[in-house]
């Protein structure tokens, strides 16, 4: 019996540690890249939740052309503002974009009076703030970087705060290891890239 018992082979300690470091080193690999996937996963979200927000206000831009005003003043466009590190009343300094209709305050005023640009809390459609793990950067292109863009009926035109004839956002992780932008140029095309 104890001759059967020696011919049975097993696997040595040295094997065992072997199999252990080789499957701990692919669990790590597979977990290193599921977070850079997900990293990325959160730029591309941010990415298209901009999208929409610039899609939107060019869409209530085109819904609001000869449409009565409202009690805040009459509605000469909308646009997106972007936030970045500043410290602002109620926003606690985190970056991020509002979507505003641009008004002005007397309903007899021409719009070609509006300053078309973002004046305060009392134009805010809805406030986005991005995810702490993402920043966001507006590139100048030919000029200074905006902060604000507008749209303007009835075309719709876009009006930037530098008078510029496009901006480039993007969106990127903090470490700027994965980064997307998107394009916006003065006849109201959008591009994501």
């Amino acid at each position: 019996m104890l001759k059967n018992r020696k011919n049975i082979a097993g696997f040595t300690l040295v094997e065992m540690l072997i199999v252990v470091a080789i499957s701990a080193f692919l669990l790590s690999t597979i977990v290193i890249y599921n977070r850079r996937s997900e990293a990325n996963l959160l730029v591309l979200r941010e990415q298209t939740r901009l999208v929409n927000t610039i899609l939107r206000a060019k869409s209530l831009t085109l819904q609001k052309f000869n449409q009565p005003e409202i009690p805040q003043g009459k509605i000469c466009g909308y646009g997106v503002h972007f936030i970045f590190n500043t410290i602002r009343p109620g926003y606690q300094g985190e970056l991020g974009y509002i979507l505003f209709q641009d008004l002005v305050s007397d309903p007899l005023a021409s719009c070609d009076t509006s300053d078309h640009a973002y004046s305060g809390s009392t134009e805010d459609v809805s406030i986005i703030t991005i995810d702490k793990a993402l920043k966001f950067g507006l590139s100048p292109i030919g000029g200074s970087s905006i902060v604000d863009l507008v749209f303007i009926p009835p075309d719709p035109k876009v009006q930037f705060e530098n008078n510029q004839s496009q901006s480039l956002i993007i969106v990127s992780i903090a470490d700027d290891s994965y980064s997307r932008s998107v394009r916006v140029n003065s006849a109201g095309q959008i591009s994501a890239n």
